[in-house]
């Protein structure tokens, strides 16, 4: 119905609480990791890359530059 996987949208909504995270929080990436829910925090740092195109350091000072 949705177009695609479950587990798709589930990363999606993840990786939204990570950009959030990213901006609204002092806390580091391997905390940020563990807060929502990756064991790994080089899985997540790839697959943020993946889906935004630049790196979660890159994102926070893109954004929070502005």
């Amino acid at each position: 119905m949705l177009g695609t996987s479950i587990l798709s949208k589930i990363t999606q909504r993840r990786l939204e609480e990570v950009k959030r995270l990213l901006l609204q929080s002092g806390e580091n990436i391997q905390d940020i990791s563990r807060l929502c829910g990756f064991d790994n925090p080089k899985h997540l740092k790839w697959l943020f890359k993946k889906h935004t195109g630049v790196s979660m350091r890159t994102y926070r000072s893109q954004h929070l530059g502005k």
